[in-house]
Order: C-alpha cells, then sequence, then structure tokens
C-alpha cells in the first residue's frame, strides 16, 4: 500500500521518467528501502535488489543509476545459484561501486556437505573483488562445517580493510565443532589463528551465537559492542569464560549476554572486571546466581550511566531476591 501511495503521488505531480533523480542519494536509498520493505513477505530474496523486480519501473529506473541502494546485499546460499546469472551476486556488488556495503550471507538449508562447500567457494569467488567495501558482514548457516569453510574461504581470498562489524551465527547442534572451539580437527579453521585474530582486532562490534571465542588478548582491544548468545542447550559454556574474554575489551561500551550456562562465582576465581566506558548492559536467559556474580566483577566509573536490561526467562522466580539485592549493592558501593 505504501508503495502504491508513493508511486501515486509522483504520478500526479510529476510526468518525467525518474521524477526523483535530483534527490541525494542517501535520502533516495532510505526511500526504495520502504518500497522494497512492502514486498518482502512475498519476495523469496528478502531484502534483497532483486526485489526490485516487485516495484514499479520508475523506482527500477531510477535504482539502477543509485549506488546507495544496493549497499544493503542478502545472499541466501540455498537459492541463489538456482537463479539466471544475470542476476549474480557480482551483479549487486558492482551496482554499489564502492559504496559501503552490508552484507547478509545465509542459508536456511541442509544441503549436501560437498554442494555446500561448492556454492560458498563459487560465492566467494564473486565476493571477492568487492570485499574491501564490506563495513558489515553477517553470516548465518545450518551447520558449523558450512561456516568454516565460508570463513577459511574470506580469509583466503577476500581483503576485510573496511569490515568493522561482524556477526557469526550457527543455527543447530555442532556435530564437529571445528571453528567453535579452541581445538580445531582436519580442514577446520582454528580460531585462535593469527588470521582470524587480526581479522577480530579490527572489528568494532561482534556478535557471536553458538561459537567460541578466541583466547588472544590482541583479538578485542578495539572492541566497541560485544553481544554473546548461545541458544544449544548442550553446548553452552559458562559466563567464567565470558568474564576472561571480558578482561580484553576495556573500550567496550555495549555488552548483551544471553543462554549460558549455570555458574557459582567464587570472588577468588576472576578478577574484577574493569570497564570504565560500560553504558549498555543486558544480560538474561541464564542462572540468576551467575548472573549476579558476573555483574559483582564488573566495575565502571559510577559516573555513566548505565542501561541495565535483565531478563531471566528459564527460572523468573528462582533467587529473585538474592539477585536484586546483589544488584542493589553493586549500585551503592
Amino acid at each position: 500500500m505504501l508503495n502504491n501511495s508513493i508511486t501515486g503521488v509522483i504520478k500526479k505531480r510529476n510526468r518525467v521518467v525518474s521524477p526523483t533523480g535530483k534527490l541525494p542519494e542517501h535520502i533516495l536509498a532510505m526511500i526504495f528501502e520502504v518500497a522494497v520493505d512492502t514486498t518482502w513477505s512475498r519476495d523469496q530474496f528478502y531484502k534483497t535488489p532483486l526485489a526490485l523486480s516487485s516495484v514499479c519501473a520508475r523506482w527500477r529506473d531510477v535504482a539502477l543509476e543509485t549506488r546507495m541502494i544496493w549497499r544493503y546485499v542478502t545472499l541466501d546460499i540455498g537459492i541463489w545459484r538456482d537463479i539466471s546469472t544475470h542476476y549474480g551476486p557480482g551483479t549487486f556488488l558492482k551496482k554499489a561501486d564502492g559504496a559501503p556495503i552490508f552484507l547478509t550471507v545465509r542459508s536456511d538449508k541442509r544441503l549436501e556437505l560437498l554442494d555446500m562447500q561448492y556454492r560458498i567457494v563459487e560465492l566467494i569467488d564473486e565476493i571477492a573483488p568487492f570485499s574491501g567495501s564490506v563495513v558489515s558482514l553477517d553470516v548465518s548457516f545450518m551447520h558449523p562445517e558450512y561456516m568454516s569453510t565460508f570463513v577459511q574461504s574470506w580469509l583466503d581470498q577476500c581483503t576485510s580493510v573496511s569490515l568493522r562489524n561482524l556477526s557469526l551465527a550457527n543455527q543447530c547442534e555442532p556435530i564437529n565443532v571445528g571453528l567453535w572451539t579452541a581445538k580445531s580437527t582436519a580442514g577446520d579453521i582454528e580460531i585462535n589463528s593469527i588470521a582470524f585474530v587480526e581479522l577480530l582486532s579490527q572489528i568494532r562490534s561482534l556478535s557471536i551465537s553458538n561459537a567460541a571465542i578466541p583466547r588472544s588478548r590482541n583479538a578485542f582491544h578495539n572492541l566497541l559492542e560485544l553481544r554473546i548468545a548461545n541458544t544449544l542447550v548442550r553446548h553452552r559454556p559458562s559466563i567464567r569464560k565470558v568474564a576472561r574474554v571480558l578482561a580484553c575489551c576495556s573500550n567496550i561500551h555495549t555488552l548483551e549476554l544471553r543462554h549460558f550456562a549455570p555458574t557459582r562465582f567464587r570472588d577468588e576465581q576472576v578478577e574484577p572486571l574493569v570497564l570504565p566506558k560500560l553504558k549498555s548492559l543486558s544480560i538474561g536467559d541464564t542462572n540468576s546466581d551467575g548472573l549476579a556474580g558476573l555483574l559483582s566483577l564488573i566495575h565502571w566509573p559510577l559516573s555513566n550511566r548505565l542501561k541495565l536490561d535483565y531478563q531471566e526467562d528459564l527460572h523468573p522466580l528462582y533467587n529473585e531476591r538474592a539477585f536484586a539485592s546483589k544488584v542493589k549493592l553493586l549500585f551503592l558501593r
């Protein structure tokens, strides 16, 4: 409906072929993205430039001349090879023409491993020439070995000079954990490898779902935002391990922790975490004793106005009074 109303106004007030051609690129991109959103539910490719086929011809003509519209590219590996080569990933990325690219790579299908690896390598070949413009990379797969293949191929062929936001998500129970543990198996990535640590060292915003975290202190010294979630019950790490990672994140200002194994803290086991720039803390879906223990370890300047979001889905009433008292003491210290 919004798409129709926008084009209706254009038809009434202006008869030229490209009525919005004089608008600034970023404004035009915003308007176009809203128009694409109206077709999202009907478009199997989600919010990608392929949705152009569902937008009126006038918007399509303008889009072909506006690189900012092509910044947000979502590629579903499970289906993209079934499309005509005219609409391959390289087609989208070429149209961005140096604009900052926000790239999402995903697959909701569980294909044969060899077929998936071939698709990933083929995709990386097309992405590589434009990887220097990628500022945000969001990768989500249904199997950890898919992720291992993708990240290794990215490290081998792509440049990450502009990459600042990285999200890695594994959507199923790992069989051979590979990338997600400190010990890798043959053919998998070692998360403490020099190349992977160097990649992480330039990241400003890191989101990890169902993954292990490198132990190298050099990987997190530039990190400003960290989000960790573990939805796979059998593979939830303890909060104590996260505390060791946070000890390397002195510049972090946004921290979000979800779904961790129950842990009872002892003050002598982990040194206090000094996070002088912390402004937003979101924690939940785990054992209240562990969360309260983690909170008792975190120190930040009282002058900071900390936004605290706490949610406990597993045991909403368990030890609530004890947790509240610990938080109260924390803020009164």
